[in-house]
């Protein structure tokens, strides 16, 4: 490929055997995908998901054989999700993104344990930590329908208080349940605690 990126992220998704997705970030701020077919060794243009500076991938996930579900954030904390669709062997489209409006779920450092579950290619589970000592420590839902539609859900607090940030783990136990690792405490020792989290819908 021949388009200017200064990263290329280690995220991706495998469609099938030959085709799967990637993600680089624009070099005038912002994110994109592209496909790749390896039948072919055809590599297709990149395709803007966001134009926001310091956006970074989170996580992704297939839906299907032609879509594929992408969890991305900046610096300001929302978490965003969005439907990236195949047409052909590299042609891709970017559906209409859904918001967590939540500060700090999309500061979690994403490159240790994971904080996004598929439960089902159409359910997801999120947790974050928004501080250390203060804030929420908090669970989420995502639900993608009709194809492309990606819904948050409203996030729940799962502890009452001392909050540890970038310490959540997510899980799938079944199709609609999720198991959510934490850590509480104002400071080091933290205790380690985990719960158990069912999903309906978003």
């Amino acid at each position: 490929s021949t388009y200017a990126a200064t990263t290329i992220f280690s995220h991706f998704v495998a469609l099938d055997s030959n085709k799967s997705l990637h993600f680089l970030k624009i070099a005038s701020n912002g994110l994109a995908v592209y496909a790749i077919d390896k039948a072919t060794n055809a590599v297709g243009t990149p395709v803007t998901i966001t134009t926001t500076a310091s956006t970074i991938v989170k996580s992704c996930f297939m839906i299907t054989s032609t879509t594929a579900v992408v969890f991305y954030g900046e610096d300001t904390g929302n978490l965003r999700a969005v439907v990236v669709t195949l047409s052909s062997a590299t042609t891709l489209a970017v559906g209409s993104a859904a918001v967590l409006t939540a500060t700090g779920a999309a500061v979690e450092d994403f490159y240790g344990a994971p904080k996004i579950a598929q439960l089902d290619t159409t359910l997801y589970l999120v947790s974050y930590a928004t501080a250390t000592g203060a804030g929420t420590t908090s669970v989420a839902g995502l639900q993608v329908s009709a194809g492309t539609t990606v819904t948050f859900g409203s996030p729940v607090n799962i502890i009452a208080a001392n909050n540890c940030i970038n310490s959540t783990q997510t899980y799938k136990i079944t199709t609609l349940t999720g198991f959510v690792l934490y850590k509480s405490g104002a400071a080091a020792p933290y205790a380690n605690s985990g719960v158990v989290v069912s999903v309906t819908n978003a």
